[in-house]
């Protein structure tokens, strides 16, 4: 990897001038419908993830990430 890598309270993960923010998608009410959603399988997740990448390769998941639309790309999942 390049460049610094730093990650502060806010959830905001910093590399090379790039920012990635985070969310927790609207709050403890809709997130604990998702949950129960996703417990319950009612919620196929796994068809929301439609790209894949190592930590190494997050400015590639950056650039997916971004240019969505270009790449049919819902939800970008980092590992």
């Amino acid at each position: 990897m390049v460049g610094k890598l730093s990650l502060d309270r806010g959830r905001k993960i910093s590399l090379e001038g790039s920012t990635i923010s985070g969310s927790s998608g609207g709050g403890k009410l809709t997130l604990g419908m998702l949950r129960k959603l996703v417990a319950e399988h009612k919620l196929p997740v796994e068809k929301f993830v439609t790209h894949t990448f190592s930590f190494d390769d997050i400015l590639d998941a950056h650039d997916i990430f971004g240019h969505a639309a270009e790449h049919d790309s819902l939800k970008v999942l980092i590992h």
